[in-house]
């Protein structure tokens, strides 16, 4: 039950709804299906954690979840007339419990996916949140590794069948390394009016240059972007039609090309006094193109900025000589993510701010706010300021790879 659960469910979720949950599933008495993450899981998508499966068991009754066990495919007519949605009361972010969708007979359309796949677990049929648009489906054949965990060639149905994925989009790059979901490519389904309706959750599954993507027959529209440090970003938009039983299309991704005077701005840095752990002052290193990252220590911004780091440790760890680390205190370095880093990449330079009011003005010459950290910026060879960056986007740490290599 535990190996179940996510390490954020682990300590978010409490106790007593964990036994909870674990109580009834064995009072149904599934036997075997207990050891199956996809009848007996309590989390199912990204709904707050409940006891839901008591409830729901309750609602249903022993004569309906007998026969939705028999009848997994009437499941979404149960659902479809015992739960409504309000939309102009709705806030699509938010997901309501199944126990809750339940008793109040309302809820968006995300919250109706996860109450389906609940009902059928409560009846022993394993289901699960599809990853890439959130779809309720349910598990028809397959079989189960020693952990119970579904097998690769598990086959699934949406309760929908009009949610079937039975077309399919072949993409190809030249790069993998240079393509990454969600910050340099995005894939987004249209509505009939060809408006965005969704955005896919997907992973970069590239194999060889190609990744397959099943898709529900509809419009597609494929973005490609490459964003520029002043925040502007080139794009190319490819527009799909997905239709049933046929190939969609076979597309090979392509960026718009950057030029390297786009990247770069030229400032006159104002004094910066550094000293490192002993105290001893930092001598500015001209003559190298160099990455200065001034840290909030703990804060989520600057953490995002090292792990991602952390993420793409082969290209840190060749341009770690030329970065330095800062913090307004020495004592910051010592903080569990700062310090994570600076044991991957020994080379990187750890110092502290003499004076941590000069950040306000350094920030200010590059017309940054001086609220926003972690404080990025990079000096080149002669010791002019050429980019900065105050706070953190998606993609920034990729897109210091590309500034310290130019």
């Amino acid at each position: 039950m535990l190996s179940s659960l996510s390490e954020k469910d682990l300590t978010d979720c409490r106790e007593e709804i964990v036994r909870r949950h674990l109580s009834a599933v064995l009072e149904n008495g599934f036997g075997e299906k207990c050891s199956d993450p996809e009848v007996f899981g309590l989390r199912i998508g990204n709904e707050v954690l409940s006891s839901w499966f008591e409830e729901v068991s309750a609602f249903l009754g022993k004569e309906r979840i007998a026969y939705f066990a028999a009848h997994p495919e009437e499941i979404r007519d149960f659902v479809n007339s015992h739960v409504h949605e309000q939309p102009q009361e709705d806030f699509e972010e938010l997901l309501m419990t199944p126990g809750a969708a339940l008793r109040s007979g309302v809820c968006n359309q995300p919250s109706r996916e996860v109450l389906a796949v609940a009902v059928a677990r409560v009846c022993g049929i394993p289901a699960r949140i599809r990853e890439d648009d959130g779809t309720a489906e349910y598990r028809v054949s397959g079989s189960r590794s020693e952990k119970g965990a579904p097998s690769v060639q598990a086959e699934y149905l949406p309760f929908d069948r009009s949610r079937r994925e039975t077309s399919c989009l072949t993409l190809r790059t030249d790069d993998e390394a240079d393509v990454k979901y969600e910050t340099t490519w995005g894939l987004t389904r249209l509505s009939d009016k060809g408006e965005p309706d969704q955005f896919l959750s997907l992973k970069d599954n590239w194999n060889h240059g190609r990744m397959d993507i099943p898709l529900v027959p509809g419009r597609y529209c494929l973005v490609t972007a490459q964003r520029l440090p002043n925040g502007n970003a080139h794009v190319l938009e490819y527009h799909i039609r997905a239709e049933a039983d046929k190939k969609a299309e076979d597309i090979r991704l392509k960026m718009q090309q950057i030029r390297p005077e786009e990247m770069f701005v030229s400032v006159d840095m104002p004094p910066l006094h550094l000293r490192a752990d002993n105290g001893e002052a930092v001598r500015q290193q001209n003559g190298k193109k160099r990455l200065y990252i001034w840290l909030a220590p703990g804060q989520e911004p600057t953490e995002h900025i090292l792990n991602e780091m952390l993420d793409n440790e082969e290209s840190y760890e060749r341009i770690a000589p030329a970065i330095s680390l800062i913090t307004d205190i020495p004592a910051q370095k010592e903080q569990r993510l700062v310090r994570k880093v600076t044991d991957r990449f020994p080379s990187i330079q750890c110092c502290y701010a003499e004076d941590p009011s000069e950040r306000e003005m350094l920030m200010r010459s590059f017309y940054l706010d001086p609220g926003q950290l972690p404080f990025i910026f990079v000096t080149d060879r002669s010791g002019h300021g050429i980019f900065s960056a105050g706070g953190y986007q998606v993609g920034t740490g990729r897109l210091l790879i590309r500034i310290m290599n130019l």
